[in-house]
């Protein structure tokens, strides 16, 4: 498994949360089904989990420590949230990084899925990101997480930087 998005304060720099990020949006654009490595990687950069290996009842192994107080063991049968797999938890996943959020837009057209995030930012402005441009991904889980990724990018990691920073 990739540590790229562990805790450690230099991976989450701000110089580096852009770069980071476009390259999880390349791994999403590419998935070509559920993907808990990926789902892991998208917890630690987008929704301020840590590792950790002092946790209570995870002796001898690492575990990783959410913002909500759930803690879930590293390995890929850990429950941790199926982000790339459940619509629900790639939707909750959007509300939580982009509370501003006012539309979604998901649909299906042949065997490939769009989605579309629209929200207003502080000036009042809206502004829509979309998960591919006319190039459609395998389910919606993942369409709705390349819109997100999209729109945290957009924003240069500020969102991002600032849920991890709230978190801690």
């Amino acid at each position: 498994m990739s540590d790229s998005y562990s805790s450690d304060a230099a991976q989450n720099s701000p110089s580096k949360v852009p770069e980071a990020l476009a390259a999880l949006l390349a791994r999403v654009e590419a998935a070509e089904d559920f993907d808990r490595e990926l789902d892991r990687d998208i917890g630690f950069a987008l929704d301020g989990w840590q590792k950790r290996n002092d946790v209570t009842g995870f002796e001898g192994m690492d575990a990783i420590c959410t913002q909500d107080g759930d803690v879930y063991a590293d390995h890929p049968g850990g429950m941790y949230p199926s982000f790339t797999e459940s619509m629900d938890e790639a939707m909750r996943l959007v509300e939580k990084v982009l509370p501003g959020a006012d539309f979604f837009e998901v649909f299906k057209d042949a065997d490939s899925w769009f989605a579309k995030i629209k929200f207003m930012d502080d000036r009042g402005a809206w502004t829509t990101y979309q998960a591919t441009d006319g190039v459609g991904l395998p389910s919606a889980p993942i369409a709705i997480l390349a819109a997100l990724l999209k729109a945290v990018i957009a924003d240069e990691g500020t969102l991002a930087a600032s849920d991890r920073q709230a978190g801690e």
